[in-house]
């Protein structure tokens, strides 16, 4: 059982939005952060969804990114709640009702042509949305490694279908987290390809069909995060 979620969502926004806004940005984060979050210690589930708005700029996307670490937190969770998990988190997070579906085969922040074409979009997506919630649902109680091994396989996944138009590594990440509070485990930032070369090696492998790495720098900071936090197994 893990008494709190250990890092701070400062951290967790600031891993998630600062290279897409700069280091500049970094200074206003916890005050936004704060902000946000005093703002809404009271809000139901559905006044924290009626807050959310379409990104306009870095404060919108810092004020989502906060209130759905927060539905996930108090209302998602526990018990797990989301039967699509993907795509609530990706819609939810650009403060829309339904998210916005990829309509080319190559994608530029992708590299060029995507593995999975967009007429395989729907399938694919539905297939890993019926894993997460199953896995998700099922394994709460599992060996850390088993868990670890899912969310890689399912962040490998979802960057190879690219379903959405924007957003795919942030759902990736808000699932990562969704999953490991499902599951009564501490949340840790999630670092981006570009600052950290082991995440990338491992990342790479995951989206030509290898988790395996993946896997293993998952399972290192789901251990870290655990030794770090108010865990006590079986309470």
């Amino acid at each position: 059982m893990i008494q709190d979620s250990t890092v701070s969502f400062h951290t967790l926004v600031a891993t998630a939005v600062l290279n897409k806004y700069g280091d500049a940005a970094s200074a206003q984060i916890g005050d936004l952060v704060s902000a946000i979050t005093n703002e809404i210690a009271a809000d139901t589930e559905s006044q924290l969804i009626s807050r959310l708005r379409p990104l306009r700029d870095f404060v919108d996307d810092v004020k989502n990114q906060t209130m759905v670490l927060t539905l996930i937190e108090r209302y998602w969770s526990n018990p797990p709640r989301l039967d699509r998990p993907l795509t609530t988190l990706n819609a939810s997070s650009f403060g829309k009702a339904t998210p916005a579906f990829r309509v080319t085969d190559s994608v530029e922040d992708f590299g060029g042509e995507v593995p999975t074409g967009k007429a395989e979009i729907v399938p694919r997506l539905d297939e890993l949305e019926r894993l997460c919630k199953q896995t998700v649902r099922s394994i709460g109680g599992g060996r850390l490694e088993d868990q670890a091994l899912i969310l890689a396989h399912v962040f490998g996944s979802l960057i190879r279908i690219h379903p959405f138009e924007d957003g795919n590594g942030r759902t990736a990440r808000l699932f990562t987290f969704y999953a490991l509070r499902c599951w009564g485990l501490p949340l840790f930032p999630i670092p981006k390809v570009r600052n950290d070369p082991g995440w990338k090696t491992a990342m790479d492998a995951a989206v030509a069909g290898d988790a395996l790495k993946l896997k293993h720098e998952l399972y290192r900071r789901m251990e870290e995060a655990i030794k770090s936090s108010d865990y006590c197994e079986g309470e």
